[in-house]
């Protein structure tokens, strides 16, 4: 019974604590209420401090930057006062600096500044000078270099001209036999002379001189001999033609004749013209004897017209009338020496190059002219034959036969009737050697 009254009792008891809560519930809320209002004014209170805190801190900063206000408008002001303070102190040395100059000697001043200006004129004199000095030498280089280049086209040109005309000259070889007075009848001498002619025209026309194929009558000791009876030529003379690169000379030095154009060969050349002989008279001292004989002038009848069988050939035009002047570059083509000046045997022609120093009757030529050149050609810049070389005065003086005197022979020749041309191709007197 105990036990039971003692459960039945405690549950009494919590069954009593429980009632009351239930029945009085707005105290709960009002619990609830208070505690919210007490968290609320907490909240509120803390947000009132922290805007208190800001302000504080608003106003310390507002001081703070009032304060570098001040300073920066300090500093300015302390800068602007000290630029001030050092422009007039500027001002002030400037001033004092132009009074102690103007306290000077303007006399003496004038006369350094007079002195300096004229050291100053004087070096652009100087200068000006020098200009004009390095200006005359820098004109006279440029002439001198565009002389150079004129040459220099010049040589191309010539050279060109040579390379075009060269198979048109060819190497010309004259032969004879003498007796001499005293000697056994069947003993004859030989002479031979060389020259140069030149073809004008496709069918063989060649052109050379007249010295070269009958050179008796030019040289003064033949001349002599023969006048005087000690010396007689025996027979036809011989003449022996040759072209560009062909051999004219043997191992042994002997002329190759039988790749020549000749006479009685067969490649066939023939004579068929002479200008007319111009012969000096023989002269006589007092006691008779022969003192000079008979000579052919040395004029522009010298000249001599062959034929070559074959063809056609390369030829060279003659210079029309009037084309030649003073001082005009001209080249002459030639065998100097003749098959001497032949290191190989073989035909190879030699140019060299001149002026015009005068041009009259004949023309005077500074190109060199050795013996050989004899009846080549002088050719111009147009690649026209100017004249026929023919003789000299000096190594510095060429003499060479007009284009138009040429031009008139070859005209009379090949127009001329052909009994006319037999009789001037005969070449059966006595000859002689060519110096």
């Amino acid at each position: 019974m105990e036990g039971r009254a003692t459960v039945e009792g405690t549950s009494l008891r919590r069954t009593s604590t429980a009632r009351p809560v239930a029945r009085h519930p707005f105290v709960i809320l009002l619990a609830i209420n208070v505690l919210g209002l007490g968290v609320v004014g907490g909240v509120v209170m803390r947000l009132l401090e922290e805007r208190d805190l800001a302000r504080v801190r608003m106003e310390s900063l507002e001081k703070s930057a009032a304060a570098a206000g001040e300073a920066v408008a300090s500093a300015r002001s302390f800068v602007e006062d000290r630029s001030a303070r050092q422009d007039e102190a500027l001002d002030t040395e400037l001033r004092r600096f132009t009074q102690q100059w103007r306290g000077r000697d303007d006399e003496a001043l004038a006369r350094g500044i007079g002195s300096v200006s004229g050291l100053a004129a004087t070096e652009r004199q100087e200068r000006t000078k020098a200009d004009d000095s390095i200006g005359a030498r820098i004109a006279t280089l440029e002439e001198r270099l565009q002389r150079v280049q004129r040459l220099a086209d010049q040589q191309d040109v010539f050279a060109r001209l040579e390379t075009e005309a060269a198979p048109g000259v060819l190497l010309v070889h004259s032969s004879f036999d003498y007796h001499v007075k005293g000697s056994p009848k069947n003993a004859l001498e030989t002479g031979t002379g060389w020259g140069t002619g030149f073809l004008v025209s496709a069918d063989g026309v060649l052109v050379t001189n007249k010295h070269v194929l009958k050179p008796w009558l030019f040289d003064p000791d033949m001349a002599s001999l023969i006048a005087d009876g000690d010396v007689e030529l025996v027979g036809p003379s011989r003449i022996h033609v040759w072209r560009s690169g062909e051999r004219c000379v043997r191992e042994d030095g002997t002329p190759a004749l039988e790749n020549a154009w000749s006479l009685t060969g067969p490649r066939r050349l023939r004579v068929l013209a002479f200008a007319a002989d111009h012969m000096r008279a023989a002269q006589h001292d007092d006691a008779g004897r022969l003192s000079e004989p008979p000579l052919h002038e040395l004029d522009n009848n010298d000249l001599g017209v062959l034929q070559l069988d074959g063809g056609p050939f390369p030829h060279l035009v003659l210079a029309p009338a009037g084309r030649t002047h003073k001082l005009d570059r001209v080249m002459a083509i030639g065998y100097p020496r003749g098959c001497r000046g032949l290191e190989r045997g073989i035909v190879q022609s030699s140019p060299s190059l001149g002026t015009v120093r005068k041009a009259e009757d004949t023309i005077h030529v500074t190109a060199s002219i050795i013996p050989g050149n004899s009846g080549g050609p002088l050719i111009n810049e147009r690649g026209e034959v100017a004249g026929v070389v023919t003789r000299i005065y000096s190594e510095t003086l060429g003499i060479c036969i007009r284009a138009e005197v040429v031009s008139d022979l070859i005209e009379h020749t090949l127009h001329g009737s052909m009994a006319q041309r037999t009789a001037m191709s005969l070449v059966t007197v006595s000859q002689s050697f060519y110096r």
